[in-house]
């Protein structure tokens, strides 16, 4: 399989396919940035104007860092443009009111009662810039220089912010979880980045 390096040179030497590749080599990550954390009905236009940005600025990418860490740079970018054009009239303060008040579809499909929803739903009460970092790190698998780019932070604020993260994730699923059923830390950790492929992409 010819790898993201490969395939952004070819796509810039003009072979749309190799474009396309990368686009749909990607498509589900990006697609979780926005799934839970905006309305149904705007996610694919988002997902529109994410990759329509990284097609115009794809000579702007740059190489060491990779394609998947700039298109979900961009991702994050329409996330937050998303949250300052359509909650500004009051019914929501800020963006993490906003994520609590967006449709509950992802919630459902992994399931309120089981504990994996209950993680979830805890993930959900995160600020996003925790949420994401956790997202990044678990469900991306990016390194902590590639984070950095998507997040525009320094490596060492991703550092601590991800170690606040996941104290604050297990403390809002022990908040919602009987003493005696919470699991390790370890499977926690498991169980969160098996959410990956239950909540969408």
């Amino acid at each position: 399989m010819r790898s993201d390096l490969e395939l952004l040179r070819a796509w810039r030497a003009g072979d749309a396919a190799s474009g396309n590749g990368l686009v749909t080599r990607h498509f589900a990550a990006v697609h979780r940035v926005f799934v839970g954390r905006v309305e149904n009905d705007r996610v694919d236009d988002l997902l529109q104007r994410t990759f329509l940005a990284a097609v115009e600025r794809r000579d702007d990418i740059f190489e060491a860092s990779g394609f998947r860490a700039y298109v979900l740079g961009i991702a994050r970018i329409q996330l937050l443009r998303h949250y300052r054009e359509h909650h500004r009239d009051g019914r929501t303060s800020g963006i993490d009111s906003a994520l609590k008040a967006s449709d509950t579809t992802a919630s459902s499909m992994v399931g309120r009662r089981e504990q994996r929803g209950l993680l979830w739903d805890a993930l959900r009460d995160l600020p996003l810039d925790q949420q994401l970092v956790l997202q990044l790190y678990y469900w991306e698998e990016l390194s902590t220089p590639d984070i950095a780019r998507v997040l525009d932070v320094a490596q060492g604020t991703v550092r601590s912010r991800l170690a606040r993260a996941r104290a604050a994730l297990a403390e809002g699923f022990a908040e919602r979880t009987p003493p005696q059923e919470v699991p390790a830390p370890e499977v926690q950790e498991a169980w969160f980045t098996e959410l990956r492929d239950q909540v969408g992409g």
